[in-house]
C-alpha cells in the first residue's frame, strides 16, 4: 500500500491550491495547523483555531488554556466560553482566575426535578412553575430555520448539524401553555442604559399571537420600562422600552423560528449604534438588524425576569408553548466571532453534508 503520510486529510488546508495535492510543500491542518494558527497576527485566525482546537483532546485543550492568555480580549473570551463547560481541576482554576466575561446569568434548564432553575454563573436562581423536564434527542437536523413556510425545507439554505449530548441543549424545560419561570428582580439583570446580548435555544411551533421567550418589564403597573424576546406571529420580535411617557419599540426580525426545531438564538443590543441590534440563530447572523438608539433611556426596573409569559400583565400572559434551555444574559454586545463559539458550547456542532452549500 502506497504511503499517504503527505496527503492531506479532510480538514486539512492545503497551501498552494494545487488538485491533486503536491508531493511536498506545507499542509497546514490538524493540531500543528491550530497550534501556527493561534501565533497568527490575525485575531480572526486565533479565533478559528481556539474554536478548532477542542476536536484533538488534551492537546487542544492546553492550547485552549493559552488562549486564555492571548493579547487580545476577544480571544480570551471565545477561550472562556470554549472551555466554560468544562470540569477538569486545572480548567477550573484556569477560569476563576480568568478576568469575568460580563455573562451575568446562566440557566441551563437542565434540572430534572425540584422547582429550583439554577443560575450557574451567579446566585439568581428562579423558581419553575409548572414547567417539566425534556430531553433533546440527538439526531441529524435542519439547523437553520426561517423559511418562508418552516414545512418546506430548501436545501440549498440550510446547513445540518447534529446535536451532541449531554450539554446545553442536551436537557431542556417543556412550556405546555400555562407554565413559566420567573427570577427575582437583582442589579445584574437590569442593564439601566448599557448594551445587553440575550442567549437562548428554544424549540416551538407557535405562529399565532404572542408567545414570551423572556420578560422583565413595567408593563401595565407603571410606565413601560424594561426588555422583552417574544415570538410575534413566528417570528423573533424584541420590545424596548425607557420609561420615557410610557412608550416603547417593538424591534421586529422578519426572521421564521416557529418550525417545530432546536435553534440557538441570540440577540445583541449596542444602544449606541444605529444599526447596533442584531439577530443570530444557530451561529449565524439572520433577520433585520434595527436600530435601539430611539430608547436610550434605562430599562431598569424593579419586576422579576420571568421566562414564558409576560411579568407584569396576568390577564395577557403571553404564555410560551415549547421547549427552552440554556439562557444567558450579558451586560455587553456579543461580537459576531464569539457568537458561533457559544452556539459550539450548548451543544450543537455543525456537520458536513451534501446540503451545506448557500448560508455558511
Amino acid at each position: 500500500m502506497a504511503n499517504k503520510s503527505n496527503q492531506p486529510r479532510n480538514d486539512d488546508a492545503v497551501l498552494g491550491g494545487y488538485n491533486p495535492p503536491p508531493r511536498s510543500g506545507m499542509v497546514l491542518g490538524g493540531i500543528q495547523g491550530v497550534k501556527v494558527r493561534l501565533s497568527s497576527p490575525f485575531v480572526e485566525e486565533r479565533i478559528a483555531a481556539a474554536s478548532e482546537a477542542l476536536k484533538y483532546g488534551d492537546a487542544g485543550l492546553d492550547l485552549i488554556l493559552q488562549a486564555l492568555q492571548d493579547d487580545s480580549g476577544q480571544v480570551r473570551r471565545i477561550a472562556h466560553l470554549l472551555l466554560w463547560e468544562r470540569t477538569e481541576p486545572h480548567v477550573r482554576q484556569a477560569i476563576q482566575n480568568y478576568a469575568p466575561t460580563d455573562m451575568v446569568a446562566c440557566w441551563r434548564l437542565d434540572e430534572t426535578e425540584g422547582k429550583t432553575a439554577t443560575d450557574s454563573v451567579g446566585s439568581h436562581h428562579g423558581t419553575i412553575e409548572g414547567a417539566t423536564p425534556t430531553t433533546i434527542v440527538p439526531g441529524r437536523m435542519p439547523g437553520l430555520g426561517g423559511a418562508g413556510n418552516p414545512d418546506e425545507i430548501n436545501p440549498d439554505s440550510y446547513r445540518f448539524v447534529e446535536f451532541v449530548l449531554p450539554k446545553g441543549l442536551g436537557s431542556a424545560l417543556s412550556f405546555d401553555g400555562n407554565d413559566y419561570v420567573e427570577v427575582p428582580n437583582a442589579p445584574e439583570l437590569n442593564f439601566g442604559t448599557g448594551d445587553f446580548s440575550i442567549c437562548i435555544g428554544i424549540k416551538t411551533r407557535s405562529r399565532g399571537g404572542i408567545d414570551v421567550i423572556l420578560d422583565k418589564r413595567v408593563e401595565i403597573s407603571g410606565s413601560v420600562q424594561g426588555y422583552c424576546c417574544c415570538i410575534y406571529q413566528g417570528r423573533l420580535l424584541l420590545q424596548l422600552a425607557d420609561g420615557i411617557e410610557s412608550e416603547w419599540t417593538n424591534y421586529d426580525s422578519q426572521f421564521a423560528i416557529a418550525d417545530d426545531k432546536w435553534h440557538h438564538i441570540v440577540v445583541t443590543i449596542d444602544r449606541d449604534c444605529a444599526d447596533g441590534g442584531r439577530w443570530y440563530v444557530d451561529g449565524i447572523e439572520v433577520g433585520k438588524r434595527f436600530n435601539p438608539t430611539n430608547r436610550q433611556g434605562s430599562v431598569s426596573n424593579f419586576k422579576p425576569l420571568i421566562m414564558g409569559r409576560r411579568s407584569d400583565n396576568s390577564s395577557s400572559p403571553g404564555f410560551f408553548k415549547g421547549s427552552m434551555s440554556d439562557v444567558r444574559l450579558f451586560n455587553r454586545v456579543l461580537d459576531a466571532a464569539e457568537v458561533p463559539a457559544i452556539y459550539q458550547v450548548v451543544g450543537v456542532r455543525v456537520t458536513r453534508s451534501s446540503f451545506q452549500r448557500g448560508i455558511r
